[in-house]
This record gives C-alpha cells, sequence and structure tokens, in this order.
C-alpha cells in the first residue's frame, strides 16, 4: 500500500529507521514508539506522509529535525523501488 505521498509505507519507515539509528537501536524504538502513540503516525496502514513525520520529528526535536530529516530523505532516495 502507498502512503498519502505515494511512497511505499515500508520505504517510509525504512528510511526512517535508517536515519534514526545514529541515536542508538533503544533511542531508534523508542522515537517511533513515541510517534506512532502520541503523534498519529501509522506505517502499518500506510497512513502517514513524510511531512508528517517530518513535523512528528520537529516536535520532540525542535529546528534539530532537520539532521534527521535530511538524512531520511537521502535514505529514502537510496532504497530501490
Amino acid at each position: 500500500m502507498l502512503s498519502k505521498n505515494g511512497y511505499h509505507y515500508d520505504r517510509l519507515k525504512s528510511s526512517l529507521e535508517r536515519a534514526l539509528s545514529v541515536l542508538g537501536d533503544s533511542s531508534k524504538q523508542n522515537l517511533i514508539l513515541y510517534m506512532t502513540t502520541h503523534c498519529g503516525i501509522s506505517f502499518e496502514e500506510g497512513q502517514c506522509s513524510v511531512a508528517e513525520i517530518e513535523n512528528a520529528l520537529k516536535g520532540v526535536f525542535g529546528s534539530g529535525s532537520t539532521i534527521i530529516t535530511d538524512r531520511m530523505h537521502r535514505e529514502l532516495q537510496s532504497i530501490p523501488e
């Protein structure tokens, strides 16, 4: 299933996980859990968009979220379709 912005939700989740991996596995898993429970991000149903992920990250990291979102975009582009 494609997400709202046309990316397959598996690609979105994978790119986010790769981007968050710089924070360590525990932090990565906690952030993904936080985003799913408190920010309404749902990868299983393909109901999230890149913009929604970016907004959730901005809520957590503030202006520092650009570091993670830039990395997520690079990862998203590098994952083969």
